[in-house]
């Protein structure tokens, strides 16, 4: 059984009209809402969907999804070449989370984050890693481990069905 807590996604990127009908159908089986506290959003046109645009993004939440994610939504987006980035909450032993994908990312990247934003944390032990490089005057292997803590992720583009 598993755990359910609070998980939105915000997808952007450019859909082809050929398509739609495989995001509407995750859309639909994602059984995500427009809002907290909305029943399941179930658009069947491109119409529809559209009105789950929130600053130029799909958005769409649900306070009980299997540990705060949305598998098969994000499975599909990677499939169409949808970026997205999801934020799940916090449950009894799992930490909050924030993932990005963007087109041409080999693999979604994860974060630790906050409950309450998008706020992002670095875990401790590698941080001391860095420090040690950087104490040892291996500064290149300090910017090395830094860039993959830290990895530059583009801006997420506007949803358009084109």
């Amino acid at each position: 059984m598993s755990e359910r807590f609070a998980g939105y996604i915000i997808i952007g990127g450019r859909l082809r009209r050929s398509q739609l009908n495989d995001l509407l159908k995750a859309v639909r089986e994602a059984g995500a809402a427009l809002d907290w506290g909305e029943p399941p959003f179930a658009p069947a046109t491109a119409e529809q969907l559209l009105t789950a645009l929130r600053d130029r993004h799909l958005w769409l939440c649900d306070e009980q999804a299997s540990w705060g994610e949305f598998p098969e939504l994000e499975k599909t987006c990677r499939t169409l070449g949808l970026g997205y980035t999801r934020h799940s909450d916090s449950g009894i032993e799992w930490d909050a989370e924030l993932v990005e994908w963007r087109s041409g990312m080999a693999k979604p990247l994860a974060w630790l984050a906050s409950n309450w934003s998008m706020r992002t944390f670095l875990p401790t032990d590698q941080a001391r890693k860095v420090l040690k490089q950087l104490t040892a005057g291996r500064v290149a292997e300090a910017t090395r481990l830094l860039r993959g803590l830290c990895p530059n992720v583009s801006r997420l583009p506007a949803f358009r069905i084109v």
